[in-house]
């Protein structure tokens, strides 16, 4: 299991001078300030070219463009209606354009620090076994005890180290496998990576792995409820769009978990049974008693059970909003959440 003890610090050393000629590497962001510079900085002590670097911008007021060209990094921009998807395929085409031979793309969020051991790491994964088409590695937040809402991050980053069903933004995946199965699907405001990730295994028939190796710091920097809300809702959304995708047999995606969004998020609460505080009190004992099972404190299990509970109903709620904006014929828009930095 990945640990959960205190959050690594990433040294400012860097490896030394290998640099990573068949590793592309793609950021993207949206305002997000000094947390961008800081992730530019960590890459570029990890060994990350700045011919093999690019920075894709979704409609930043911040400068964000300007600041990355200053520094020699390459950075495009898109165009409205922005996605994570699409700006993580137009840096995907930009880097494959300049560097056909490219053995793997590392997909990196702008508001994340890389480790510098990360690259060589997941590189040499990806070069010595053929059997793993992607790898991803341990992540943290930044200051998981900053808010709760922080934790509450800092505890979904954390997983089983090993094979994986699918992976999230922070991953390095073969470029082969990408040609092969397809990119990110653009219209998904979220959920693109798990997406990707059916299709990547189904497709190539590989293996997706996390190893027991630091990879970054994510600086979700989330201070309200309603910042949370609005994140549980994005969650209920991407559930309930994805699930539509590949939920049929054998896959089987996400019915699972939206059916539980549906059954105690919404049924339940409009049912205004009796039953309501027995039945969610249960609920949160057999999340609380999973949390500590996979090593969190009893702390830290409590507040995970509590906002676990209680998000069924954003995400509930966020289903809702996809099938209604379905019935209508009508495109979702991004669901945000974070403010600029």
């Amino acid at each position: 299991m990945a640990k959960k003890s205190a959050q690594p610090i990433p040294s400012d050393e860097s490896p030394g001078a290998v640099e990573h000629q068949d590793v592309g590497v793609v950021v993207i962001g949206r305002n997000e300030g000094e947390r961008l510079m800081l992730c530019l900085d960590s890459l570029q002590r990890a060994g990350a070219p700045l011919t093999h670097l690019v920075y894709v911008d979704s409609g930043s007021t911040d400068g964000s463009v300007e600041r990355v060209r200053a520094r020699g990094v390459d950075a495009i921009t898109i165009d409205k209606p922005f996605t994570a998807a699409k700006g993580r395929n137009a840096g995907f085409v930009h880097l494959t354009g300049k560097h056909p031979a490219l053995l793997a793309m590392q997909f990196v969020d702008g508001d994340c620090e890389y480790f510098p051991s990360w690259l060589d790491a997941a590189s040499h994964v990806l070069r010595t076994d053929d059997s793993i088409v992607a790898v991803t590695g341990v992540q943290h937040e930044r200051r998981p005890d900053a808010t709760i809402y922080n934790l509450l991050c800092d505890v979904e980053w954390t997983g089983v180290v090993g094979d994986m069903d699918t992976f999230a933004g922070n991953v390095m995946v073969r470029v082969a496998a990408l040609h092969q199965s397809g990119l990110y699907n653009p219209d998904l405001i979220a959920g693109e990576d798990p997406e990707l990730s059916v299709r990547v295994k189904k497709v190539t028939g590989k293996r997706i792995v996390r190893i027991d190796e630091p990879i970054c710091l994510h600086d979700v920097d989330m201070t309200k409820l309603s910042q949370w809300w609005k994140r549980s809702v994005r969650s209920g959304h991407a559930y309930a769009q994805v699930s539509r995708m590949h939920g049929e047999a054998p896959l089987h995606f996400w019915k699972k978990e939206t059916r539980s969004n549906w059954i105690w998020g919404a049924a339940l609460p409009l049912a205004a049974s009796p039953l309501l505080p027995p039945a969610y009190t249960y609920l949160f004992w057999r999340i609380y008693r999973d949390g500590r099972r996979r090593g969190l404190n009893a702390r830290s299990a409590r507040i995970y059970a509590f906002f676990t509970t209680v998000g069924k109903v954003p995400q509930a709620l966020g289903q809702a909003k996809f099938w209604w904006n379905e019935v209508r014929g009508v495109k979702s828009r991004l669901i945000e959440y974070k403010g600029p930095a």
